[in-house]
């Protein structure tokens, strides 16, 4: 490039805006001859409507947003692209501190239970609150089809719980989240940091599982830029791809950890304490019932196992569940509309002019790795499902067929008859 080019990009207030914020303040963004403006964002509606209303060139973004916004699963079709994965993992799944007090005074659950043993009993006392006629427990995620709603979708039914039968599902923005556990508004909810640790440290809720736990290393945010910008700015998207790789690559230094707290805690930023930006940063959490902090190295990956690569396979699992529940057609071309979006091909250049190895296939099987693997030369991270299923995409539609006849097995095992499915609610 031999001109500036001017950016304009979204994001949201989270810890792992991080790559966004570092290549902004230390210079990688210009390194690389790009002008970037960031955006603070409140919602993700927020980022969607100004994606759509071209405020903006590209975001921040849920790893589902660039597939479900080009579908137009929940606003006007919105052709996106992503080339790269800004992090894995780093959400919670919270409860409420009196829906905590129930799961032990009702069901006995133990301090230090299992993330499928607290799935367990939330079930039991969700079939006793339905027996007695009961309101339903009410959980939030933060986008009707984000990263946090499919993971707390995926452990509630994996446990026994239908989660548009059994339990109500909500949208929160992430900022409102503490306050809509503290107010009772919810009884819990899925969100990335620093809003669990927030609300563990307001006594609002408890952090009970990870993401991690949920799924090990799946991907949550990507950079994703609508796809008419991309087609006249190509180089300009090949340098921003290099700076935020490079950017990756320096949030996931441990050196760097108290001054990329400091940095993110600053007002135009994540605006929360540095020490709690530290604690979940460093991924130091207390994942169960009265535990005590413990380290979980993989709550945020930034970098290492080529984190950053746009694995189509991914893609595939998330539309995968979208059609499980309903929020895209169940004829909806997954694979061509992975290809579509997620862009391995843009990624591979980039990663090749700075150096860096990345895989050289599009796609892999999920689900079999407890442990970090090797992969062409590259080490890969943990790919295990809470339940212990795989996903294979040669066997995609063999997938999305078991998980149909699951989902029945829920829904006939009821009580009751299930009703329509319940409209979220968008703050």
């Amino acid at each position: 490039m031999t001109a500036t080019m001017k950016l304009r990009l979204a994001f949201l207030p989270l810890t792992d805006a991080a790559p966004l914020v570092v290549a902004r303040e230390l210079g990688f963004f210009e390194r690389h001859g790009l002008d970037v403006t960031l955006s603070r964002e409140s919602s993700w509606a927020s980022v969607r409507d100004k994606v759509q209303t071209e405020r903006i060139d590209g975001a921040q973004m849920l790893a589902t947003m660039p597939l479900s916004l080009s579908l137009g699963a929940t606003h006007a079709p919105m052709p996106l692209s992503t080339a790269l994965v800004m992090s894995l993992n780093g959400n919670a799944i919270t409860l409420s501190e009196s829906l905590v007090h129930d799961l032990r005074q009702s069901t006995g659950l133990e301090p230090n239970a299992a993330p499928m043993d607290i799935g367990r009993a939330l079930a039991k006392l969700v079939a006793r609150r339905r027996s007695l006629g009961k309101r339903r427990l009410c959980f939030a995620s933060v986008y009707l089809t984000a990263t946090h709603a499919y993971a707390l979708r995926y452990w509630l039914a994996a446990c026994g719980i239908h989660p548009d039968h059994d339990v109500r599902m909500v949208i929160i923005p992430p900022p409102r989240m503490v306050e809509a556990l503290s107010s009772g508004l919810v009884d819990g909810c899925c969100v990335g940091e620093p809003w669990n640790h927030r609300a563990q440290q307001e006594g609002a809720g408890r952090i009970m599982l990870t993401s991690f736990d949920v799924h090990h290393n799946m991907p949550e945010k990507v950079l994703a830029v609508r796809r008419d910008w991309l087609a006249g700015n190509e180089a300009a998207h090949h340098h921003l791809l290099m700076a935020m790789i490079e950017a990756g690559r320096w949030v996931e230094n441990p050196d760097n950890l108290d001054d990329l707290a400091s940095l993110l805690a600053r007002p135009e930023y994540v605006d929360v304490p540095s020490e709690v930006l530290r604690h979940s940063l460093a991924g130091e959490i207390a994942p169960t019932l009265d535990a005590p902090r413990r380290a979980v190295p993989d709550f945020h990956v930034f970098s290492r196992y080529a984190a950053n690569y746009p694995w189509r396979s991914h893609a595939q699992w998330f539309l995968s569940q979208m059609v499980r529940w309903g929020h895209i057609p169940a004829d909806t071309d997954i694979r061509a509309t992975a290809n579509e979006v997620y862009r391995p091909d843009a990624y591979r250049r980039a990663a090749e002019d700075l150096g860096v190895g990345c895989p050289r296939l599009d796609c892999k099987d999920e689900g079999g790795h407890g442990t970090p693997y090797d992969s062409g030369g590259l080490t890969l991270g943990p790919d295990r499902f809470i339940d212990g299923e795989t996903f294979e995409p040669r066997r995609l539609e063999a997938t999305i067929e078991r998980e149909r006849r699951s989902d029945q097995a829920l829904l006939e095992a009821a009580d009751t008859p299930p009703g329509p499915r319940l409209a979220a609610r968008s703050w």
